[in-house]
């Protein structure tokens, strides 16, 4: 049976998924009718070209495979944020860089825009600008996430961080409850506050899950400015949605060479992602691994003492594979941590290698990983985070891997998908 979170209304349509909002649904309802517009069949063209152009004789024969689905859901993330792009008429729209769903009445289509989704985040944001005030009211629940920052961000593709309000600063009463105040005047104090600068486009918002069953916040915004211009129309918004799009393809493939210019099979040391205008409390670590049959790659991870992590495989485009469905990505409630319970290794390989902590390439030779830490303390006992990786040849990892490493058996390994696949669904239960 499942357990209500709070009583249903005009607005929060379900007691058990947050998500499940009227501004959710007039969003997506929306930019699915706006996504057959002519302009926008013009949109995925120009998409589309600059793609090509852009990778040249780069692209691979299994970056072609993806390429269709690549241009399909890039174009639609960019619709959706521009059918909430309006700060007059400010709504909170959850689910962007998540796969195709259905919900609410709604096939929904896949919005992974490229440049590393993770599949243990619910991503929202909300329209805001540098002269109005707002607030943003929220609720937390049990068993809650791990790590929610609220980042004032200055484009649509949420890479420019102007400033961040971390979760665990906010003011909270007893039932859960705030109020974070957004405006262009200074905190004074507030701690639940974010000032705006004059190039704010967006409040986005990480949730960031250590476990699937964990659930997300209600959020709700309110405009506390009367409105400077009336809505937009729909031949408006596909204009502008064209030029939001068309202009982030070279900004997105910026982050693509990064990992193109990498040598293989060697994993970054981690780096605080504040250094280079990211979050500010956030450490990362890269690779991009070139699989072949007869060998595989192992990845020890030291935790840190983040509150929250998850290691990634992404595609060629940097977008997730179908990490509902296969091992392609891990939290801490997924893995199997080593003994000492500081550490935990992983096996990238195109074999199952029968272990625990297998991350599922799904058929792809190339891949790009991404691991994060974020909450990091300031002093942590556990030390900082680490990674190391090696290349070692397949028949070999019985030797390579730390003692009582986890096995499972194929039965063990479907059980595994199918619990997988079960606790994804949670984010679109009504």
């Amino acid at each position: 049976m499942r357990r209500s979170l709070f009583e249903a209304d005009d607005h929060f349509l379900s007691p058990y998924n947050p998500l499940v909002t009227v501004d959710q649904w007039e969003v997506e309802q929306r930019a699915l009718k706006l996504f057959s517009h002519p302009v926008m069949e013009k949109a995925r063209k120009i998409v589309a070209q600059r793609w090509r152009t852009l990778v040249g004789r780069d692209m691979t024969a299994e970056a072609e495979v993806r390429f269709d689905e690549l241009v399909e859901e890039f174009s639609f993330a960019y619709l959706l944020q521009t059918v909430n792009g309006d700060p007059n008429y400010p709504k909170v729209t959850s689910g962007v860089y998540g796969p195709a769903h259905r919900w609410m009445g709604l096939d929904v289509l896949g919005s992974r825009a490229s440049g590393g989704d993770g599949p243990d985040q619910t991503y929202s944001f909300i329209p805001v600008d540098y002269g109005s005030r707002f607030e943003i009211h929220g609720q937390r629940f049990e068993p809650g996430v791990s790590d929610t920052p609220y980042m004032l961000s200055g484009d649509f593709s949420f890479n420019m961080t102007l400033s961040m309000l971390q979760g665990y600063d906010l003011d909270i009463d007893r039932d859960g409850k705030f109020v974070i105040t957004v405006g262009p005047d200074p905190a004074n104090g507030r701690r639940n506050h974010i000032q705006t600068q004059p190039n704010a486009r967006f409040i986005f918002i990480r949730e960031c899950r250590n476990d699937w069953r964990q659930v997300p916040a209600k959020h709700r915004v309110v405009r506390l400015d009367s409105p400077n211009w009336r809505p937009l129309s729909d031949d408006e918004i596909v204009v502008q949605a064209l030029h939001n799009m068309s202009d982030a393809v070279p900004r997105i493939f910026w982050f693509m060479r990064i990992f193109r210019g990498m040598d293989a099979n060697i994993i970054t040391e981690p780096f605080h992602t504040g250094d280079v205008f990211g979050m500010v409390s956030q450490a990362i670590s890269f690779a991009r691994i070139d699989l072949d049959e007869d060998y595989a790659f192992i990845i020890d991870i030291g935790h840190g003492g983040a509150a929250f992590r998850d290691i990634v495989l992404h595609d060629y485009w940097f977008r997730t594979l179908q990490y509902w469905n296969i091992t392609s990505s891990m939290n801490p409630s997924q893995e199997a941590p080593n003994p000492d319970g500081k550490s935990t290794t992983f096996v990238v390989s195109l074999r199952d290698p029968g272990v625990q902590n297998w991350l599922d390439p799904g058929g792809f030779h190339e891949v790009l990983l991404v691991n994060r830490w974020q909450a990091l303390p300031l002093n942590s006992p556990l030390g900082s985070p680490a990674s190391r990786g090696r290349w070692v040849k397949f028949a070999d990892l019985d030797h390579e891997l730390p003692t009582r490493t986890v096995r499972l058996s194929p039965a063990e390994r479907q059980a595994q998908r199918k619990a997988r696949t079960e606790t994804f669904l949670l984010r679109y239960q009504e």
